[in-house]
């Protein structure tokens, strides 16, 4: 996957970080498996 940014106008950065949020949460559900939470 590959996303656009740019720092100077801030233009797609909270996209960029949403999206490697969900990743990032879907990644570590699939290795832990259900039942607990990613958060705590």
């Amino acid at each position: 996957m590959y996303l656009e940014c740019s720092s100077l106008s801030g233009e797609g950065v909270d996209t960029v970080f949403e999206i490697a949020s969900r990743v990032a949460l879907l990644a570590v559900q699939k290795v832990k498996g259900e039942g607990c939470c990613p958060i705590l």
